[in-house]
């Protein structure tokens, strides 16, 4: 199970951290400062991770982090060598705020995806819906897959591969219509 955790929190850190160091960046004066709170960021995500509220986009999760990380580091420095590296309060949350209009209605990327995905596995036909569980959520070989359900190997493997190009369509128009809508 934490083998799992590792695994979907690397891909969150793929998907964000490129939007979390240009949130940073724009909130800072310093180049090397910014990467140092992006780090920060990272570390206490992990950290809290069973404490995140998944009704909240993830990114804006992770902002909030950032800004705390921002204040945090800007007191450390003012006291240390009284020099502002960091935006004010007000501006941070100008930024902040800004990024969540980026793309409005929209929650997280692996979010939506993963309901698009949901949708159109619904979608599929019930035949089709069933070869994609057994292979990808129950982990059968397609020769198991065809044995149970009296086909090929070459069959199911082409029913996967006709249900993968159904998949990738509709998911690609879900969330294109996500984006028009949005």
């Amino acid at each position: 199970m934490a083998r799992k955790r590792d695994r979907s929190f690397e891909i969150l850190v793929k998907e964000h951290e490129r939007a979390l160091r240009a949130f940073v960046r724009g909130c800072s004066y310093d180049k090397a400062a910014a990467d140092d709170v992006v780090q920060e960021t990272f570390v206490i995500a992990w950290r809290k991770l069973k404490q995140y509220d998944e009704r909240i986009p993830f990114a804006r999760w992770l902002r909030g982090i950032a800004i705390n990380q921002v204040h945090a580091h800007d007191r450390k420095e003012a006291i240390r060598s009284k020099h502002i590296r960091f935006l004010t309060r007000e501006q941070i949350g100008a930024v902040a705020d800004e990024f969540d209009r980026l793309v409005p209605g929209r929650g997280d990327v692996s979010t939506d995806t993963l309901e698009a995905l949901r949708a159109c596995l619904d979608a599929l036909p019930a035949n089709d819906r069933e070869v994609v569980r057994r292979v990808y959520e129950g982990g059968q070989a397609c020769k198991i897959v065809a044995d149970e359900l009296g086909s090929t190997a070459i069959a199911i493997r082409q029913r996967l591969r006709r249900a993968r190009l159904r998949l990738r369509d509709c998911i690609l128009g879900k969330l294109r219509m996500e984006i028009t809508h949005a």
